[in-house]
């Protein structure tokens, strides 16, 4: 009983915010239609005469051209784009698979699926030349392939 209130409670919980939702957006008022005015526009033109004229621009000091040149700030995004794909782009693709076997966990814990159940099959997973990156999955300890996992 307490297995199938698991799954029944959250399914109810969304269906009850669709139908919400859905009332709210079949029961929203009409939007009333304005009429635009119709006006006639009126352009009024003058024609320009070439006439000399002083810029004064207040400043303080000595107003000179653009000096410094724009390797600097080149340099500092070749290292921050080097950071972000060398670095982050792995990081966050190894916490993303953390969070799918955290997902499966859960799911497995939240139904009650027996050891069997697909959500455990581990994926194909070729063997390395190089033992350091022989790890495969980080949580699942090492089986045979005959053998089913024995835990969430």
């Amino acid at each position: 009983m307490q297995t199938l209130l698991k799954g029944i409670v959250p399914l109810g919980f969304l269906g009850l915010c669709v139908g919400i939702a859905s009332f709210m957006m079949m029961t929203k008022p009409e939007p009333s239609r304005r009429i635009p005015p119709e006006e006639t526009l009126t352009v009024q033109a003058i024609r320009l005469m070439r006439q000399e004229y002083q810029v004064m621009a207040p400043s303080q000091g000595i107003v000179q051209a653009r000096t410094r040149t724009t390797v600097i700030p080149l340099g500092w995004g070749i290292l921050f784009a080097t950071f972000i794909t060398l670095l982050m782009v792995p990081i966050n693709y190894l916490l993303l698979e953390d969070d799918v076997q955290l997902v499966k966990r859960y799911l497995c814990w939240q139904f009650n699926l027996p050891p069997a159940s697909p959500l455990y099959k581990k994926p194909n997973q070729t063997k390395l030349a190089i033992p350091i990156f022989d790890q495969g999955f980080h949580h699942a300890p090492a089986s045979h392939p005959d053998q089913p996992f024995t835990h969430c």
